[in-house]
């Protein structure tokens, strides 16, 4: 597989090691949906898919993020869910049926976002 941009590679590999290995912030938007946070790094960013973010009701102390439940919605096999970060940012997780229900998640509700997985890209 083999990525371009204007005409110019970014990256190439296996579908498997480009999706997961994305060399670029071009290629980490290009593959699919992920969430921008700004943080504490300085002149960077940190992208997250939405799969890769655990939602819980309980905080995980120096690792949590808090948000409100804005709207939650069936996709198939999966629930989405769109929240709303303390600094009014809005991301998306995407979680199974089961996780929902054992949660027993509702919008409005206040809860905690961890991310699994992460990648960061110099800001450009």
């Amino acid at each position: 597989m083999v990525i371009l941009n204007e005409g110019r590679v970014e990256q190439s590999g296996t579908p498997e090691e480009v999706f997961q290995h994305p060399a670029s912030e071009f290629v980490m938007r290009f593959l699919g949906s992920v969430n921008l946070f700004q943080g504490r790094t300085e002149g960077e960013r940190m992208y997250v898919r939405p799969h890769e973010l655990e939602i819980s009701t309980t905080e995980v102390p120096g690792a949590s993020m808090k948000a409100d439940i804005r709207r939650l919605w069936a996709a198939g096999g999966q629930v989405k869910a769109e929240l709303a970060g303390a600094g009014g940012e809005v991301f998306y997780i995407e979680m199974s049926h089961e996780r929902r229900s054992e949660l027993q998640l509702r919008e409005g509700q206040q809860v905690f976002v961890n991310p699994r997985k992460f990648r960061v890209f110099p800001q450009t």
